[in-house]
């Protein structure tokens, strides 16, 4: 329990052996809650995470608790249910339908996908999958991927807004086929890695200038600005840029 949910048992390490120690890793929560590692170290517990979408005879519906036996539907009810509790994880389970959502947290939230969790951005024109307007965002184990035309919404829109700030942590999955382009931070600390993020775009800025994958249109006053082990390939019309 605690922040040291785990017996360290392996030898040549610099932590003493048979002593407790953080978790590392959603597999050494195994069994706990649901699954997934903070990164404070402790194993979350059902009673701070809502559930989102279907598994098994856990049916969605969109005025269920949002409990792991009555899960709710949408991203935007999981946030939405997740601030009114003081929530502080979001966990996707499988492909949810088609929608968008708008984050505006005012402390640290971790939104985790499992069973092959996917995003799919509302069908509606301009309408982006996931917009982020302030707060700490852990997104982890998700693909949002991008709906087919007359779409031309972005994957992620993370910018701040009337002075607030927002710091934007990316690791593992994929953002792909997002008309509007796949990642947007405009005035947003970010750290991206174990990402693949391919075949978005052509989006354009609300300067004009069009982009494909990544586009960093401002870097924050304060924070990180990191990106490591992405695969970043047939963007339109770019990769990258800055």
């Amino acid at each position: 329990s605690g922040t040291k949910p785990v017996c360290h048992i392996a030898t040549g390490t610099t932590t003493p052996q048979n002593t407790c120690r953080a978790c590392a890793a959603d597999s050494e929560c195994s069994g706990a809650g649901p699954g997934v590692c903070l990164t404070d170290g402790h194993c979350a517990t059902d009673t701070e995470t809502i559930y989102v979408g279907t598994l098994g005879t856990a049916l969605c519906n969109e005025s269920n608790t949002g409990t792991a036996q009555a899960p709710v539907c949408s991203v935007q009810t999981g946030v939405t249910l997740a601030k009114k509790n003081s929530s502080i994880v979001v966990v996707i389970r499988g492909t949810l339908a088609a929608a968008s959502a708008n984050i505006t947290v005012a402390s640290p939230l971790t939104i985790v996908g499992k069973s092959n969790a996917t995003i799919t951005p509302s069908a509606a024109l301009g309408s982006d999958c996931l917009t982020i307007t302030a707060g700490e965002i852990y997104l982890r184990n998700l693909t949002i991927q991008g709906s087919a035309s007359p779409a031309t919404g972005m994957g992620i829109n993370a910018g701040t807004g009337g002075g607030a700030t927002v710091t934007l942590h990316m690791d593992t999955r994929a953002v792909i086929n997002n008309p509007g382009g796949g990642i947007l931070l405009n005035g947003a600390a970010f750290d991206i890695r174990n990402m693949t993020v391919n075949g978005n775009g052509p989006g354009q800025t609300t300067g004009g200038t069009p982009w494909g994958g990544i586009r960093v249109d401002a870097l924050p006053s304060n924070g990180t600005t990191n990106l490591n082990l992405a695969n970043i390939n047939t963007n339109n019309p770019s990769g990258l840029s800055c």
